[in-house]
């Protein structure tokens, strides 16, 4: 079973109550820097993130998180939180939406 809350997410939680979100997101991103697999440090760095409106660094972790190819229905997850953030940004295309988008280009440029 997937550890509900590590000790990495209490501690950023702590930081969050305290009104310190920006502490929290560099202290995730570190912390995510070592213990890559810790998906409640994810989850909350992005939900963070998301709950900021910060796109640039939404973006930044979402392609860390990519590279790592674990967990898919997770990084479904996240590409719908990007989404929601950045309409236009194909990092959170789905397959689905990618061959609409390439299809239109194609069809637009004959």
């Amino acid at each position: 079973s997937l550890n509900p809350s590590s000790e990495m997410t209490s501690q950023a939680r702590l930081m969050i109550k305290q009104g310190d979100s920006v502490a929290a997101i560099q202290f995730l991103q570190q912390q995510l820097a070592i213990n890559t697999f810790d998906i409640s440090g994810w989850l909350l760095l992005f939900e963070l993130l998301y709950s900021l409106n910060n796109k640039p660094d939404f973006k930044k972790n979402a392609r860390r998180f990519k590279r790592l190819g674990i967990f898919p229905d997770i990084w479904t997850q996240i590409q719908n939180l990007g989404h929601r953030l950045e309409p236009n940004e194909p990092l959170y295309f789905d397959e689905q939406k990618r061959k609409e988008v390439f299809f239109s280009d194609a069809v637009s440029s004959e």
